[in-house]
């Protein structure tokens, strides 16, 4: 049974009175989580917000199912929590309102602890849906990121059916797959341009002829399972694997079928190893291809960051293209980079 609300003597503001030119100034200097109240209120407040908010070419939804269902909003560097959802059995004891939400009439509340609007719902899986359908269409945005739990793949999923493009999907570390059918699902029918696998796995083995999506960016934190056929098939920009059991003699594989025309997208690879000294196995494996930069450069971008290259050996592709190649102190591990994927000379 839900508690009846509290009662209280709140004074009112005419904000819809105001003038259109004087609201659009008033939410212009309102934090897009101000907004979610206001945009409860009505339908005809829910278009007002939609319409006079001043939207970021850099605003990003992100739907997060990791500890508990919530939506936020991220814009440049500044994250803000929009909406959670949560059990209509977890209703406490006092809440504000009931707001009407897609078509549902559900409690709502405010969350100190997940600083955020709590919302109510006997079925929180629709309930979750219907809060993203609500931020997305209020902030006129597709879901950018959705961050999701080894129960919770379908966010993934339904995301990818509402909307032409998801940019990054991520499993974090907290999780443990124990089954191949969960792994190679996450795998091959998660279509977005960067899938992060930070992922626990047990005993998972894949196919060497596992189909890889084509992506931008692919990380794999606890890659035991990746054997280098795999590694030739994924067809990415950026190529992360962490804690494998790859050898030197797998990463010669890789550069040869590379310098041959495989992985012709790839920019960056970083690959956990055995210890290589570089200019050695530059000079025996590939002595006429090698070369040596004569200066340190820099390769950037939005899942790497900013990547150091320092002076080091590459290997030249017969399209003039250089694979630098240097051990990463940081990551403890070989990373190569690209040539024509380097941002700063």
């Amino acid at each position: 049974m839900i508690p009846k609300k509290v009662s209280r003597m709140i004074s009112v503001f005419p904000l819809f009175r105001l003038p259109q030119v004087v609201l659009f100034e008033v939410f212009r200097f309102l934090e897009p989580n101000d907004l979610i109240p206001i945009a409860l209120c009505s339908q005809r407040a829910f278009n007002l917000v939609r319409i006079n908010w001043k939207k970021s070419t850099k605003a990003a939804i992100w739907m997060d199912s990791r500890l508990y269902f919530g939506s936020h909003l991220k814009v440049n560097d500044i994250f803000y929590n929009l909406l959670t959802v949560s059990r209509i059995e977890d209703v406490p004891e006092y809440y504000w309102e009931f707001v009407q939400i897609k078509g549902s009439k559900v409690p709502i509340g405010y969350s100190r602890k997940r600083n955020s609007f709590e919302t109510y719902w006997n079925d929180v899986c629709y309930g979750f849906k219907a809060v993203m359908e609500f931020v997305t269409e209020l902030f006129s945005c597709d879901i950018h990121t959705v961050m999701f739990g080894k129960n919770t793949f379908w966010c993934v999923e339904w995301a990818q059916s509402r909307q032409k493009s998801l940019m990054n999907a991520h499993i974090y570390q907290n999780q443990w797959i124990r089954e191949n059918s969960e792994y190679c699902k996450i795998i091959t029918s998660c279509t977005a341009e960067n899938l992060m696998i930070h992922a626990y796995q047990i005993d998972v083995m894949l196919s060497t002829e596992t189909v890889f999506r084509t992506r931008n960016h692919l990380s794999i934190y606890f890659g035991r399972w990746v054997q280098i056929q795999h590694l030739i098939n994924m067809d990415c920009v950026e190529i992360e694997v962490k804690k494998s059991y790859l050898k030197q003699s797998d990463v010669t594989l890789f550069l040869k079928n590379w310098l041959n025309g495989g992985n012709s997208r790839l920019k960056y690879l970083s690959i956990s190893t055995q210890y290589i000294d570089i200019d050695l196995f530059c000079q025996e494996e590939f002595p006429e291809n090698m070369v040596r930069s004569d200066r340190e450069m820099e390769y950037e971008s939005e899942r790497i960051g900013k990547c150091k290259v320092p002076i080091c050996s590459g290997l030249k592709r017969k399209d003039g293209v250089i694979a630098f190649i240097f051990w990463n102190p940081q990551e403890h591990q070989p990373t190569v980079i690209m040539s024509n994927g380097i941002t700063t000379l």
